[in-house]
This record gives structure tokens, C-alpha cells and sequence, in this order.
């Protein structure tokens, strides 16, 4: 599903690399980001009805809105294949069709990044001594998450950190814009 043919040249230069997507993936990401802004915009009490599924082996699958106390505004949207039965109960028990959407685009996402992910790894096997990347990736592949944030403007003063440094969960961290 890529665009165009894949090069991971730029990792030891840049230390990341920029992954060509197809246009059909690409046009599946900018949708899915509109679904998750119109999740954004239901009422407060309608999100907070979508609860949080802790993992203490990895990260949780739900909606977790911003803790206040803690100065932590993001909006954030996990999703793992593993709780795909639960997001979905619990999109339907929200009762709103934004919910219900957001569930099955971010699913979705997790199914059509497989094969780039694929390429990708393979290309890192072909350059590196990363051993069976590939096979490792998807033997847990129920275990990858999709995370989507969202840090709401005017809550910060002006030069206010948004956020700490920190290393996100998980091995490794793909950012679609």
C-alpha cells in the first residue's frame, strides 16, 4: 500500500524515515482524522461515557480525556486489535453514531497499515541486524496500538510546554502527520 518504492536511507542521516503511503491510506488517515474531531465535539458527558481499558502489559484501548489536575489536557483514543469486541461494546453502549465511527475507521487503520509495515520491516531486515523483525511484529500485532491525540489550543500560556519529554509506549512509534 505504499506510493511509491520504499527507502530507508534517511534513518541513519535523519534518524527517521518518511514512508510514502498510497493514496487510498493516506485519504483512510485524513478521514479518520475528521472522524476523531467529530468525536471530539460531542458534549463532554456523551465522550466520558466511553470508558478507559487499562493494560498493565502494554497500554489500555478507550477514550481518555484530559486530567486537569494533573495539567494533562490531550484528548486521547487508544486501540488495539485485542480489544476490538470491547471498543465496539462500547461504542454501541455511548449510543452515538460518532463513537460507533471511530471505533471501526481506527480498526480499519490497524488492517491497512499491515502490509506497510510489512515493507517496512522488511527493509529494515534487508539493511540491519534486526534479526526476525517482521515475524516479532506481527506475532503481537493484536497488540498495536493506534493513538490518537489531540492537546486543545488556549489552555496553555503562551511558550507553556505542552507536553514533557517522555518515550511513548510501546517499541516503536509511527506518526501519520
Amino acid at each position: 500500500m505504499l506510493a511509491t518504492a520504499l527507502s530507508i536511507d534517511t534513518l541513519e542521516t535523519d534518524g527517521f524515515v518518511s514512508v510514502p503511503l498510497s493514496t487510498p491510506l493516506q485519504a483512510h488517515i485524513d478521514n479518520l482524522s475528521w472522524t476523531w474531531r467529530d468525536f471530539l465535539r460531542l458534549p463532554e458527558e456523551v465522550r466520558r461515557q466511553f470508558p478507559y481499558l487499562p493494560d498493565v502489559t502494554n497500554s489500555g484501548s478507550g477514550y481518555e480525556p484530559p486530567d486537569t489536575e494533573k495539567r494533562d489536557f490531550k484528548h486521547v483514543f487508544h486501540a488495539q486489535l485485542k480489544h476490538e469486541s470491547w471498543l465496539r461494546d462500547q461504542a454501541f453502549l455511548v449510543g452515538d453514531r460518532a463513537a460507533r465511527q471511530l471505533v471501526d475507521e481506527t480498526l480499519k487503520l490497524l488492517h491497512m497499515l499491515q502490509p506497510v509495515l510489512a515493507e517496512f520491516t522488511d527493509a529494515l531486515e534487508r539493511n540491519y541486524p534486526v534479526g526476525s523483525l517482521t515475524n516479532d511484529l506481527f506475532a503481537g500485532y493484536d497488540e498495536c496500538i493506534i493513538r490518537l491525540l489531540h492537546y486543545p489550543g488556549g489552555v496553555h500560556a503562551v511558550g507553556e510546554e505542552l507536553a514533557v519529554q517522555h518515550v511513548d509506549k510501546g517499541a516503536f512509534t509511527g506518526h501519520l502527520y
